[in-house]
């Protein structure tokens, strides 16, 4: 696959054809899954600590509301 210019938005997205713009969608959400994924870990961490103990929270739903 070819390097491509990522797009900074919003400023220079006037200037992308449909294949950058599908690129750029692409990309992000590959990036906010992986994210997500990250997220996860993280709360599934604090579950097995305790949120309670560690933030005053009763449950890692209460933490994240």
């Amino acid at each position: 696959m070819s390097s491509q210019r990522i797009l900074e938005p919003p400023h220079e997205l006037w200037r992308a054809g449909a294949r950058e713009l599908a690129h750029g969608v692409v990309e992000r959400l590959s990036v906010a899954r992986q994210a997500l994924a990250e997220v996860g870990q993280f709360l599934t961490e604090i579950e097995s600590r305790g949120p309670m103990e560690l933030f005053g929270h009763g449950s890692t739903a209460g933490l994240v509301r």
